[in-house]
């Protein structure tokens, strides 16, 4: 076996077994993964255009253009001096406009988001039980919406849950992690090393 293959291998095991003990022992500590980076979009699932009409929203127009707008969310976890979540949704469209959206949180705290004038009331959680999963219920008066997302992390991306809680139809969105570029030239630095 190759020596950079058989190291990229032991880290996904480490990976698992941090994961495994963290979660089965129930203990309150940090995150056996990092958390904060960037994600790239990897796409929607097959709810998408039925979760858009729930909320009406033409899914049929809308949908194909949400399916090919390049997405980049860079996610910074809460620290010991900044108690606060920050996500930063940046999208890129056909026109090569760029919009990006910021929402920096503090867990369990009410805040509200402009979201285009419509009056968002969005609430945030997190458990030290489960620190990588974020729950969040969004409340729009002026469009009658209620929707409850679940943000799960892994090791290798996110995956958003959205449910129109009126209609209660769901859809899933995935994100990748992107490498940062550290830990990209510390592996090759090891690789290296481990092939002279």
């Amino acid at each position: 076996m190759l020596p950079f293959i058989r190291l990229q291998e032991e880290e996904e095991q480490e990976e698992s077994r941090c994961l495994t003990m963290d979660f089965l022992s129930g203990a309150l500590k940090k995150a056996p993964m990092k958390i904060s980076g960037s994600y790239i979009l990897e796409g929607y699932d097959e709810n998408l255009e039925h979760w858009l009409d729930s909320m009406r929203i033409d899914g049929a127009e809308l949908g194909p253009v949400f399916r090919e707008t390049r997405v980049k969310l860079t996610v910074q976890e809460p620290s010991k001096f900044n108690k606060k979540w920050s996500l930063v949704h940046r999208e890129e469209g056909e026109a090569d406009l760029e919009n990006a959206v910021t929402y920096t949180f503090e867990p369990g705290k009410p805040f509200a988001h402009d979201g285009g004038g419509h009056g968002q009331k969005i609430v945030c959680t997190s458990s030290p039980h489960r620190p990588n999963i974020i729950k969040c219920q969004t409340e729009v008066k002026d469009k009658k919406w209620l929707v409850e997302t679940q943000i799960m992390f892994t090791p290798t991306g996110l995956n958003v849950t959205v449910t129109n809680k009126d209609a209660n139809v769901s859809m899933t969105i995935r994100y990748s992690r992107m490498a940062d570029p550290w830990t990209l030239k510390k592996k090759k630095m090891l690789r290296i090393r481990n092939i002279v």
